[in-house]
């Protein structure tokens, strides 16, 4: 193992695709006593495929400059051309290097949008509170530039203003094939300790009412006041609780305020009527 590891010191230098080749040298030598002699142009050859797969590596993103890059292989191309005998220089696209840094940049917000539409093989999949927190986090990051190339990505057209829930959705419509469910209407939700609170005190005061003499007109106006300012399940809710009868849902507020009025009011009416 020494002795191994004492024979490859001469070769630290060399990185690992020109160690490569010289193995597959020691190879032919092995197998027939011969070493090919690299041809004409072959070493410029050699270095075009290194530089190719640099560029292919900065255009990921992993390692090295795209432009600086290109540069360089359009440098080692136009060598070979002229040992081939070819004429004609190499000239830069001076839009391509930065659409290639662009679509790197937003090549994980692809690759996340393609994960994402995957895993909606159907309409109700959308409410998945994961899938949400996905699409919550895209449009925090899709805004702008960004947003109208990663549309851009995926044949569909946007502004740098446009709205980015409505693209994204846009796009994972498109690639998973499913249409979100539309938003049901939200279920108004009664809070029991305010139905307590209201229904209690209504009820008092409508106990209070039964002497004409106990309740007076501002009591109850601003007893009204306060039934007025609850969401109307809940007004309906204290209204039953309470004890006021003949409340419909779907009737106006306020018609049930009236109807509360009118509760209220009844016993000091009733003896103003049989006064006259």
């Amino acid at each position: 193992m020494a002795e191994a590891s004492n024979a490859l010191d001469s070769f630290e230098a060399l990185d690992i695709a020109d160690f490569s080749a010289f193995l597959s040298r020691a190879q032919d030598y092995h197998t027939r006593g011969a070493v090919a002699v690299p041809g004409p142009g072959e070493p410029q050859a050699e270095g075009v495929l290194k530089l190719v797969v640099k560029l292919y590596e900065a255009m990921s993103g992993s390692s090295g400059n795209v432009k600086t890059t290109q540069e360089e292989l359009a440098g080692e191309l136009q060598k070979l051309m002229e040992q081939a005998g070819l004429k004609g220089k190499l000239t830069l696209d001076p839009k391509w290097a930065e659409a290639q840094a662009a679509k790197s940049r937003i090549a994980p917000h692809v690759k996340a949008i393609y994960e994402l539409a995957a895993r909606i093989v159907a309409p109700d999949i959308y409410n998945d509170p994961s899938i949400r927190e996905h699409i919550s986090r895209l449009e925090t990051e899709l805004t702008g530039e960004t947003l109208k190339a990663v549309a851009s990505e995926f044949s569909i057209k946007a502004t740098a203003k446009a709205k980015p829930g409505k693209v994204i959705m846009e796009i994972l419509t498109k690639l998973c094939g499913h249409q979100p469910q539309k938003a049901k209407g939200k279920t108004a939700t009664i809070d029991p300790a305010v139905v307590d609170e209201y229904a209690r005190r209504l009820a008092e005061l409508i106990e209070r009412s039964i002497d004409p003499d106990a309740v007076n007109e501002a009591e109850v106006e601003e007893e009204l006041a306060r039934l007025k300012e609850l969401p109307k399940p809940t007004l309906v809710e204290v209204i039953a609780r309470a004890g006021v009868d003949g409340v419909r849902p779907a009737a106006a507020v306020s018609a049930i305020l009236q109807r509360v009025r009118n509760r209220l009011t009844a016993a000091r009416r009733a003896r103003e009527r049989a006064e006259v």
